[in-house]
């Protein structure tokens, strides 16, 4: 006689076992925050980021050139080059991707409780840290 394994029974949680069958792509987490994003924009050099995210980089003090006193266009995160503009566009076919994967793993959803302004300033000073850090 079989019997039909159920996750009533099973030691092995749903959401873990979602984890498993459905692990995260890569491409669907922020570089800066290290979550999955759900309002995903690019920059001008090609590369995504959570619009909160991306936003405070930006907005951060940026370093004057001494010859000309003029501030200095913003570093891309990722590649540390030059982003000759601040411009974000929204990066549709990708938060659409997302939020299919999303209905799959619900418990990865950004919560507004867990993702605070304050926890994006902080993720963003820790990013920049490390990234000043390894040059």
């Amino acid at each position: 006689r079989r019997f039909p394994i159920t996750f009533r029974n099973c030691p092995i949680s749903r959401i873990n076992l979602m984890s498993v069958v459905v692990p995260i792509p890569k491409d669907f987490l922020c570089p800066i925050l290290h979550e999955v994003m759900e309002d995903p924009v690019l920059t001008v050099d090609g590369h995504t980021y959570e619009r909160r995210a991306i936003e405070q980089w930006l907005a951060r003090p940026r370093e004057v050139d001494p010859m000309t006193r003029l501030r200095l266009p913003p570093r891309a995160p990722v590649t540390n080059s030059p982003l000759p503009a601040a411009t974000l566009t929204p990066n549709v076919a990708l938060r659409n991707v997302i939020a299919v994967y999303l209905e799959q793993r619900p418990e990865l959803r950004l919560k507004p409780a867990k993702m605070t302004l304050e926890d994006v300033r902080a993720a963003v000073d820790a990013f920049e840290q490390d990234f000043t850090a390894k040059g």
